[in-house]
C-alpha cells in the first residue's frame, strides 16, 4: 500500500513533503542549538530519519524522534551555562545536506534492498497487464504485491494477518504445504499466485498443465493461470 512507499520530493504531495521538511528542520535544529545534544538523541533522530525515508508510514516516530532536536533550537537564548559548546559551525547545515545526497540510494531504493526476499519481479509483471489479478498470496509476499498495483492486484493474504482473521491464514499455509488449494483457488477463482519458492505448492504448479511460471525472483516465484487472464477492470 500506499503507506510503505518511500516519499517522492516531486511532484509536491502530501504527506511526502512533510518528510523532507522535518529533515530540513533536522538540519537546521542542529545549526542552531543551544545546548549541548547526547549522541543518543541525535542517533535516535537520525534512526527513525531513514525509516520515513524509506516510508512514508514512519513519519510520525521521526517527528517524535526530532522534537528535542528541534526545541533546542526554539529555546530561548540564555547566559552560557558550564559545559555548554558553541553552536556548529556554517558548514555544518551544507555538510549535513551533502551526506543525505550521498546516502540517498539508501533509504529510497526499496526494492533493490527488497530484492533478496520480496516478489520484485513478479510483482511487476503482474502489474504490466491492464486487467485485475485475483492473487494466491502468503504472509511474506502479499504486502509487496498489493504495493505495486492497489486495486489492480488483489492478494488473498498479507502481514496484516489480523485483518484477514485466523480462519484465512490457515486455509493460507495450508494451500501452501500443498494441501486443498485446488478448491481454495476455485472458491476465491485466483487466477494467479505468489509464493516462496521452497514451498511444496510450488513444486505442484511447476509441473501443472494449467499453471506457468511468469517471473522468479530469489526467494519467490510467481504463477499465472493460462486459461485464466486477468479480470477486465
Amino acid at each position: 500500500t500506499e503507506e510503505w512507499q518511500p516519499p517522492h520530493l516531486l511532484p509536491l504531495a502530501v504527506p511526502d513533503i512533510y518528510v523532507f521538511a522535518l529533515l530540513g528542520g533536522v538540519v537546521i535544529a542542529l545549526a542552531r542549538r543551544r545546548r549541548r545534544i547526547a549522541w543518543c538523541e541525535v542517533s535516535l533522530c537520525v534512526g527513525l530519519l531513514v525509516l520515513a525515508l524509506t516510508a512514508v508510514r514512519h513519519l510520525p516516530l521521526a517527528c517524535v524522534g526530532a522534537v528535542p532536536l528541534l526545541a533546542s533550537a526554539l529555546r530561548r537564548k540564555s547566559a552560557p551555562s558550564a559545559g555548554a559548546i558553541a553552536k556548529l559551525p556554517i558548514g555544518t547545515a551544507p555538510a549535513g545536506l551533502l551526506l543525505v545526497i550521498a546516502l540517498w540510494n539508501y533509504p529510497t531504493s526499496v526494492a533493490r534492498r527488497y530484492a533478496a526476499v520480496e516478489p520484485v519481479a513478479g510483482a511487476r509483471a503482474l502489474a504490466l497487464y491492464s486487467g485485475t489479478w485475483r492473487v494466491f498470496t502468503t504472509y511474506n509476499t502479499g504486502s509487496y504485491v498489493l504495493a505495486e498495483a492497489p486495486g489492480r492486484l488483489r492478494v488473498f493474504l498479507d502481514s496484516r494477518a489480523d485483518v484477514y482473521g485466523d480462519d484465512l491464514a490457515a486455509d493460507a499455509r495450508h494451500a501452501q504445504r500443498g494441501h486443498g488449494w485446488e478448491e481454495l483457488f476455485e472458491r476465491w477463482r485466483i487466477n494467479a499466485a505468489v509464493i516462496e519458492s521452497g514451498d511444496s505448492l510450488a513444486q505442484i504448479l511447476d509441473e501443472h498443465p494449467r499453471w506457468r511460471v511468469l517471473a522468479r525472483d530469489r526467494a519467490t516465484v510467481t504463477y499465472v493461470r493460462v486459461d485464466a487472464p486477468p479480470l477486465a477492470c
